[in-house]
């Protein structure tokens, strides 16, 4: 599949001014003709990243992670490092999942044999 044509200026505003109006993608997509991912960079490009909060949506939905993907690359990374039990693990970087947790999460790890 090939490239259309380069959006022109005009287009680029047109397309911010109809996002702006509250106009949903698709109708933008059927009113100018172009592709919705074209519409969505120039939208992007302009408004910046949206996170949940923009979008009027609540967090993430389900339960807490135990171990946050800060902690879990922590704890692969002094693992790997050395011979420590996962109870030497937990207290050292003072996690507040068990150390049960901190077991399971470890024997995932595919670079580590534990």
């Amino acid at each position: 599949m090939g490239r259309g044509k380069a959006l022109s200026k005009e287009e680029h505003w047109w397309i911010v001014g109809l996002a702006d109006a509250g106009l949903l993608l698709y109708e933008i997509e059927r009113r100018t003709g172009r592709a919705r991912i074209s519409l969505r960079r120039v939208v992007a490009e302009e408004r910046g990243p949206q996170t949940d909060t923009d979008t009027g949506k609540a967090g993430n939905a389900g339960r807490q992670a135990d171990l946050s993907e800060r902690e879990t690359r922590l704890l692969e990374r002094a693992a790997a490092t050395g011979a420590h039990t996962a109870t030497e693990l937990k207290s050292k970087y003072g996690c507040k999942a068990s150390v049960r947790m901190v077991q399971r999460m470890l024997h995932d790890v595919y670079f580590l044999v534990w």
